[in-house]
This record gives structure tokens, sequence and C-alpha cells, in this order.
């Protein structure tokens, strides 16, 4: 199933990576970076030219300005720059995320498997809101324990804008590359607090009659309300003074989340939504076919 939402998962992260300009706070070139292009000697070669290039327009040279690299506004720009680096260029980062998820959804139900059939007697005899805010606390440990994978999976997809480009030319020269800096492996982790907190609020069953669909509205419901967090994670994991990068510019998830909203609005909180919500429908039937197959033939074993 990866071979399918992969595509859509590196369109997403693509879109809620890209800052739009906005007079006063972005604006164009001004005339000392369009000097310090323009004093590029001609011999270099194109790749570092283009290097050369980004880090003047990223900041990194001493300012904090506006990451201008490729910016899209659509899916269709995002396909469209995609396509040209071919076939691969809608796949990478994307080996990391699968390890990220699968490694989530093992911890996970794990975790919540031994909480209900362990001997955890106070969660056993907690209310249906406890047993909630339990789960959602553990399951935050854990996605706080693999931030790394998930940020190394963004910032695999942002530099992935800029062809013939790269930061990080493996996940090993990524780990090399911070090794001495062990805490850029977690960058945004307080968002997975809210983030987490509102999925688990709302995933409330509001139709007891009918769980199957109950379980769809409820998911629904929770990835609508908790994708403006995961906008915010996927920008603060991509913040920083290297070339290629979103130059620093939130101080934490609140000031993250207040900024996009004050700059870009509802719209900038919600980038690449369409394709996360197809990518998470395919993962809930998925869990809805496996569920009702497996209860199904344990009907049909003991009628």
């Amino acid at each position: 199933m990866s071979l399918i939402t992969a595509p859509l998962t590196t369109a997403q992260v693509s879109l809620q990576l890209s800052i739009l300009a906005h007079k006063n706070k972005y604006g164009d070139l001004n005339e000392v970076e369009n000097n310090q292009i323009m004093n590029i000697p001609k011999e270099v070669t194109p790749y570092d030219r283009r290097r050369y290039e980004l880090i003047i327009k990223s900041g990194v040279t001493g300012t904090n300005k506006p990451f201008r690299a490729p910016v899209y506004t659509s899916y269709k720009e995002v396909f469209q720059a995609l396509a040209n680096q071919g076939l691969l260029g809608f796949y990478k980062g994307n080996l990391i995320g699968l390890g990220h998820q699968w490694l989530t959804t093992f911890w996970r139900v794990g975790a919540t498997h031994n909480l209900e059939y362990g001997n955890y007697h106070f969660y056993q005899k907690s209310s249906p809101l406890v047993k909630s805010l339990f789960v959602m606390g553990t399951c935050t440990l854990i996605d706080i324990a693999l931030n790394p994978f998930q940020l190394m999976q963004s910032r695999f997809i942002l530099q992935n804008r800029l062809p013939n480009f790269s930061l990080y030319k493996s996940v090993f020269h990524c780990f090399k590359k911070h090794i001495r800096k062990p805490l850029t492996f977690f960058q945004g982790w307080t968002t997975h607090i809210p983030k987490n907190l509102v999925f688990a609020l709302s995933q409330i069953n509001l139709l007891k009659d009918h769980p199957k669909e109950g379980f769809l509205l409820s998911n629904m419901l929770a990835q609508i309300f908790s994708y403006p967090f995961l906008t915010v994670l996927r920008r603060l994991h991509c913040q920083d003074t290297l070339p290629g990068m979103i130059p620093v510019r939130y101080s934490g998830c609140w000031h993250a989340t207040k900024l996009i909203f004050y700059e870009e609005g509802f719209r900038g909180l919600y980038r690449g939504f369409l394709a996360y919500s197809i990518v998470n429908l395919f993962s809930t039937l998925l869990i809805l076919h496996l569920t009702y197959y497996s209860d199904y033939s344990y009907d049909l074993k003991f009628d």
C-alpha cells in the first residue's frame, strides 16, 4: 500500500513546508543579495552555484530570512516538480517514514495491549476518559522517542525540492552531521503533546449503535482537529541554519501556530490536508477490513 500512498505523503509534506511570500516579512531579493549572487564566479560548477544561491537566499549568511527554494501553492505544482526528478522523486524520504510508521504502530499496539491485559488494576478500573488520557500519554512518549525518524523524513522530503541538491546523502550522513548536537533530532517534540491530546479527545465514538461508522466519523474528526499541529511539527522539524532548511523563525509550538495563522490563515495550517486524509482513509479502511474479517472468522469458528 505504501507504493500508492508514498507520493501523496511527499506531496502533503511538501505543501506543509511551503511558506508563501509575505510583504514586509518575506519580500523579494534585496540589492545586497542580488549583488552577492552576481559576484559568484562563473567558473564554479552548476551544483556549487545552486548551493551558493541557496545559502544567500535562505538567509543562513547571518540573517533569518525565509526559505526561498521552490515553493508549491498547489498539488499540480508539486507533482510537476517531482515528476521532473523522475519516479524516485516521489519516494525520497518515505522509506524512513515507513520505518517510523511501523515502529510507531508496533510500540503503540504493544503498549495499549499491555495496559489492557497486564496487571495494571488502576488503569482497568478507570473511567473511559481517564483510560483515553492514559493511552494518550503513553502514545505521546512513544512519539517523542521516535521523533528523530519523523524529523529525518521531513528533512529528506524538504531537500528534495531542489534537483541534484542534497544536504543529507543518507540516514547515516544525517546522524553523523548532528551527532554533536543530538537535541536537533528532538526539535518540535513538545508539539506531540497537544497533537495527541486533541486526537484523543476527538476519538469519542459518537455512534455507539453503529461502531464501524462511529469509528470512521471519530477518526475523521481527530484528523481534522489535530492536523494543524502536524503542520507545526513539520516546520519545527525543518528549521535550521543549514542551507536548504527553513530559517529559524519559530520559537516553539504555540509561537509557530500563532505565526502561521497570522501570516497564512487557516489555509496555512491545513496545507496538504487532502493528501493526508486520503492516505489515512486507506489506513482506516484497511484496519476496519482486518477487524471485520477477524471478527467474522472468530464467529464462524465458534458458531
